[in-house]
């Protein structure tokens, strides 16, 4: 087992290395499903995609490379987005939440669009058992984010779970 575990994250290294030098669009929109279907796929347990997750946290704070950025948010929508959004993954898209939501600030046009798109994907993504891990990030964005469309993004994502899962949503409220 523990081989079957070093392969997959060896071919999650090597698409995720794939999206990144990607340069069509149709490349990169590909690129991207490929990872989403392999993350979202029946991995072995052991083999949650960790170093992935830390690839893109890196990529979408990455300062130089907006391109790099903008693949990374297009990489979370098409995870979030995939048919069957695994069981191992959900916790992940709620960590990766606080960065994708920072990135919707983002100066580049390119960036912000995927950005905004990648965090509506992760709401619609979510249990409704996550709402309550999502609202700190959530709160922390409205109220610290120094750009209003990652206020925006934020409040359009509690939209998205009040209209998705709307009894888990009304609990932590106050």
């Amino acid at each position: 087992m523990p081989n079957e575990g070093a392969e997959s994250l060896k071919v999650l290294d090597e698409l995720f290395q794939k999206l990144t030098v990607s340069k069509e669009a149709a490349d990169i929109k590909q690129s991207a499903g490929e990872l989403a279907g392999f993350i979202n796929g029946r991995i072995d347990d052991q083999a949650v995609p960790e170093k992935t997750i830390d690839d893109i946290k890196k990529a979408l704070v990455n300062k130089k490379d907006a391109t790099l950025r903008e693949k990374a948010a297009l990489a979370v929508e098409a995870i979030a987005s995939h048919s069957e959004v695994g069981a191992g993954v959900e916790p992940y898209l709620i960590v990766l939440l606080p960065v994708v939501l920072a990135a919707v600030g983002d100066k580049i046009t390119a960036v912000k669009n995927a950005a905004n798109a990648a965090v509506l994907a992760i709401a619609g993504a979510v249990n409704g058992n996550a709402v309550k891990a999502a609202l700190p990030y959530l709160m922390d964005s409205i109220r610290t984010a120094q750009k209003w469309p990652e206020k925006m993004a934020a409040l359009d994502f509690i939209l998205a779970l009040v209209k998705t899962a709307p009894r888990p949503s009304l609990l932590p409220c106050p």
